[in-house]
């Protein structure tokens, strides 16, 4: 079993591109705005926010599904003049985002029974508490007898990987770790052969 911790270090980067992303679909929702929605319009409006989506880096999956979900949304619905057409819209478009986001339950016990290494990867923004779940984490797969052990794949962060060894040790799991500026994918390699 092995938890793995690996931050991307451009966070600016992400931020960029997020801000990019809610202008544009901004820009986009304006324009919605000011057109009269009908079944002949729908392909077109999918089209401009499949060309925003694609330009801020959202995968063609992803893509595709908010594509498909927001034209049957649309199809057949009429709009009334006096109507808000961008909050209509807007509420359609974040309708389709949760549905893709909202995920089904999982039993990660059963999960983690059928396939040996098991391999858990947290990955997110600095400081939204991804060390300290996998220490709850690997904590309770071990109290439930699970053999854990922590890769310190974060070899950008200062003090990142004394941070998930000073967790480790509180509650008896093996870190495996490099020097900072290693390779985090060589730090994971040598988690996964050692579990």
């Amino acid at each position: 079993m092995i938890l793995q911790l690996w931050i991307k270090s451009s966070e600016s980067r992400s931020e960029r591109m997020f801000n990019s992303l809610k202008s544009r679909l901004d820009t986009f929702l304006q324009s919605v705005n000011q057109k009269a929605i009908s079944d002949k319009d729908i392909d077109s409006i999918v089209f401009e926010l499949e060309l925003i989506l694609l330009q801020n880096d959202v995968s063609i999956k992803v893509t595709e599904e908010i594509k498909e979900i927001l034209k049957k949304d649309l199809s057949g619905k009429k709009i009334g003049l006096l109507d808000n057409k961008k909050a209509f819209i807007e509420g359609s478009l974040k309708e389709a985002v949760k549905e893709i986001l909202s995920s089904e339950k999982i039993d990660l016990i059963e999960k983690i029974k059928t396939k040996k290494p098991f391999v858990i990867m947290f990955v997110g923004f600095n400081g939204t508490g991804k060390t300290t779940t996998i220490a709850k984490l690997g904590n309770i797969l071990k109290k439930k007898g699970f053999s854990v052990v922590f890769s310190a794949s974060d070899t950008f962060r200062a003090g990142s990987i004394e941070q998930l060894e000073k967790h480790a040790e509180n509650i008896g799991i093996k870190t495996i770790k490099h020097r900072y500026g290693g390779d985090p994918a060589a730090v994971a390699f040598d988690a996964i052969k050692h579990a």
